[in-house]
């Protein structure tokens, strides 16, 4: 199951939407490449991704990648902005350091040179929009694993979840142009996808990415509580990336009949944040948090 695999907000079909009788006041453009994350939001909530350099590096490095540690339920549980990583840990912990757990593949095989333009990809467009570095890097963890040429899901019943942040009607890996490929799948992440390109998906009106999703204010988009507490917050834009709705402050909690992977995907994303490399160890440990004893080997 990938990220948007769920998304109903701008289904047409209003009785599968949390508030179906919410209708927006404008209907927001998705894909817009000028677009740019609220002031309010990105001091709260970005870093320079290029300037997150530590003094004593390796020092700060976590001991073990592979622990999981239990956070939330709640959203004033979830770690703080200055909890984090920084970027360049980050992708240090997730750059092949586990030879059990290989990232930024194609065809299974790691190359270094398609891990080299990810990495640039994150950086210029978090740069460009203000998402936080980090946060993509965390989404594309959860969504393809750093398997470059992950296939596309079958969210809707049409396999239209693709590209490396599994958004609906997104591009693909391209192996003849794989530079640009990167980077569009990162682009299509962060700023969503046009209505021209998911014409034969649910979302006629195109798909948001995480910067909709952050600079969403009561009221931008259908379906959604109209009251503000799940805005300009990067968890509640996690949990909505994956689910397509979100029902309250505990970010754990999902219907009974929906699948683990919602209720764990805020919480994994935010022990991404904080080190975790995605191992079946650190899965194994969160057995031990609330509602998750009933996870399995994902």
């Amino acid at each position: 199951m990938q990220s948007l695999a769920s998304l109903l907000l701008f289904a047409p079909l209003s009785y599968a939407l949390p508030n179906p009788q919410y209708q927006p006041a404008v209907t927001p453009v998705f894909g817009d490449t000028s677009a740019v994350l609220r002031a309010e939001v990105k001091s709260k909530w970005y870093a320079d991704p290029t300037a997150q350099s530590t003094s004593n590096y390796a020092n700060q490095l976590p001991a073990n990648p592979g622990e999981y540690k239990c956070v939330g339920p709640t959203l004033d549980k979830f770690p703080s902005f200055e909890e984090w990583l920084s970027f360049e840990q980050l992708w240090d912990l997730n750059n092949n350091q586990d030879p059990s757990i290989p990232t930024w593949t194609v065809n299974g095989a790691v190359n270094t040179q398609y891990a080299g333009y990810v990495k640039s990809a994150i950086q210029s467009v978090s740069k460009k929009s203000g998402v936080d570095a980090r946060i993509i890097l965390s989404i594309i963890l959860e969504e393809c694993h750093g398997k470059l040429d992950v296939e596309c899901t079958d969210g809707d019943g049409s396999k239209s979840d693709c590209g490396m942040m599994q958004i609906r009607g997104g591009a693909k890996f391209d192996a003849s142009k794989p530079q640009k490929s990167i980077t569009q799948m990162v682009t299509d992440g962060v700023y969503g996808v046009p209505a021209s390109r998911t014409q034969a998906t649910t979302n006629k009106n195109g798909t948001p990415g995480l910067l909709t999703l952050l600079n969403a204010v009561p009221g931008s988009l259908w379906g959604l509580p109209t009251d503000g507490y799940w805005c300009g917050n990067p968890y509640t834009t996690a949990k909505i990336y994956n689910t397509g709705n979100i029902n309250g402050t505990n970010l754990n909690e999902q219907d009974p009949e929906d699948e683990m992977w919602f209720r764990v995907y805020p919480s994994d994303f935010a022990n991404r944040l904080l080190g975790w490399n995605g191992g079946i160890a650190g899965v194994q440990q969160s057995r031990s948090c609330p509602g998750f004893e009933s996870r399995t080997d994902y």
